[in-house]
């Protein structure tokens, strides 16, 4: 019998959306998070100078940025409301290299469980061809980052909707 999953409230979806786009990592990446759903996260990041390595090229930790804050966002719609979670890993692959455009990483929930979700990232270039995947394993907690510790560093005024219907 399939795990039968709660229905998220899209309006709090949307507002931790938004909450996600304040945060300082984000915005120091210039990660704008597109799309948050049911078992699945877009972001999206122009390519700029910051991002680059010293060739030239995509630094990899801002592939690897992308990957694991999409990984862990694409499981979040299905935990419980007062559960946190972190990255046990991620296993990344680079494709292609990178110099310039706008990048588009998708995530998915591949297999949810209750102490560890085994979530699939994958970036693609303005061209839509594959640039990086990873695989991450989120390990599930209610003692670690919960998210009223993002609201709180974010924006403590900030009242979430209730997060299933």
């Amino acid at each position: 019998m399939p795990l039968e999953l709660p229905t998220p409230n899209p309006a709090h979806l949307d507002a931790v959306r938004d909450l996600c786009n304040r945060s300082s990592y984000l915005q120091l990446l210039s990660i704008q998070m597109t799309a948050l759903e049911l078992g699945r996260c877009q972001l999206k990041m122009p390519v700029q100078d910051k991002h680059m390595n010293p060739f030239g090229g995509l630094c990899g930790g801002a592939f690897a940025s992308m990957l694991d804050v999409a990984s862990y966002w694409c499981m979040y719609p299905q935990i419980d409301e007062d559960m946190g979670a972190t990255t046990l890993d991620l296993q990344m692959n680079f494709l292609r290299g990178i110099t310039g455009g706008c990048l588009t990483c998708e995530a998915r929930v591949k297999k949810p469980g209750r102490n560890v979700f085994l979530c699939e990232a994958e970036i693609f270039d303005d061209a839509g061809r594959l640039a990086a995947t990873a695989t991450s394993k989120m390990f599930l907690s209610p003692t670690i980052q919960p998210i009223s510790a993002a609201v709180a560093s974010v924006d403590p005024s900030l009242v979430l909707p209730p997060k299933f219907l």
